[in-house]
């Protein structure tokens, strides 16, 4: 099933207001933003693999992984940032976002979207 590019394009923009609101609100640069993610993916695959480092390695160095974990990342700020503006917390700083993020590494549904969705994908052969 193929989407139309209306919704891909509205999901781009919703990530992209994601996260230039989570830069001016936690008053950090892009790099630190990127780098938040890539850490918290890494810490992931440590977390399953633990001292793996074959299986670590194969995934952590897989383009497809780092395309699933970010899709993966922008959906689980997205309802951070639901929380956030229901809320109306007019203060969020950098070590609330992070925290909350963190969670993401031992967070049960994500951990079983990787097993069946991301794994599942790759020994299909479909990523």
């Amino acid at each position: 099933m193929k989407l139309n590019q209306s919704h891909i394009a509205k999901q781009r923009e919703t990530f992209a207001k994601n996260e230039s609101f989570i830069i001016e609100r936690t008053v950090i640069t892009e790099y630190d933003y990127n780098n938040q993610i890539f850490i918290t993916g890494c810490l992931f695959l440590e977390e399953l693999y633990g001292d793996n480092e074959f299986y670590y390695q194969k995934i952590a160095y897989s383009k497809s992984f780092w395309n699933w974990w970010l899709v993966t990342w922008k959906g689980f700020e997205a309802e951070f940032l639901h929380y956030v503006r229901e809320s109306n917390l007019t203060k969020l700083t950098k070590e609330e976002w992070q925290a909350y993020m963190y969670q993401i590494i031992y967070e049960p549904e994500v951990e079983q979207m990787y097993h069946n969705q991301f794994l599942k994908f790759i020994y299909d052969g479909r990523l």
